[in-house]
């Protein structure tokens, strides 16, 4: 079969494929304010050499702000007027409205990659979050949306392992500039790889920092 009916095309990759990005935008953040505009801006400016796919930004605090998007190619860039680290870390319920928005998606993909970048774990007062936070997880799990989750302790890393984020797909990182440009890196190098596989219809499961060093 020649290899051009064995990759989607353009149009398949946009209707296929959805990435989603989560970002802590808590006061905790606000240390690294510059250097997390600066590094989450170079992550998108590498996806233009990708071929496009859906995507979508979501900030985190004490609300939920979605970065209106269509694809990688037109992603909103971050500036000191979009991503003003405030408020709490309501990382749970955040997980959850991110993924009852990608099911409400009029073409439902058959491709997911959700990404969660925090400094922390999450501070709401809803009780009954984490449950449901994990039963939203594990059940797209079953359907392979593949999670991951960068974490700078082993507070932070606990939380992504209660939420039920595969411990291989859970990324350390330090949490100053360099570290958090590092990981941003990291990100983009596994998001590169994500976005050439489902291309080619050749999606592993496993590892999503396969092969990364």
């Amino acid at each position: 079969m020649p290899d051009s009916l064995m990759k989607r095309s353009a149009a398949e990759l946009v209707e296929d494929v959805v990435i989603s990005v989560l970002v802590d935008a808590s006061s905790s953040m606000r240390k690294v304010q510059d250097a997390t505009i600066a590094a989450y801006n170079a992550f998108i400016e590498d996806r233009r050499a990708d071929p496009a796919v859906r995507y979508g930004c979501v900030l985190f605090n004490t609300y939920y702000t979605p970065l209106v998007t269509h694809t990688t190619h037109d992603a909103i860039r971050f500036s000191r007027a979009v991503y003003r680290p405030d408020g709490g870390t309501y990382l749970y319920s955040s997980i959850i409205r991110r993924i009852n928005d990608i099911e409400r998606m009029p073409i439902p993909p058959s491709e997911v990659l959700f990404v969660v970048f925090s400094d922390g774990d999450d501070n709401e007062p809803d009780p009954c979050a984490l449950d449901a936070a994990k039963r939203a997880i594990a059940n797209k799990r079953e359907l392979g949306w593949r999670f991951v989750f960068f974490a700078p302790d082993d507070s932070t890393r606990a939380a992504a392992t209660r939420l039920g984020f595969p411990q291989d797909n859970i990324a350390d990182y330090r949490g100053d500039s360099r570290g958090i440009s590092a990981a941003f890196q990291r990100l983009s190098r596994g998001t590169r790889q994500f976005i050439a596989a489902t291309e080619q219809y050749m999606l592993p499961p496993g590892r999503f920092f396969e092969g990364d060093t």
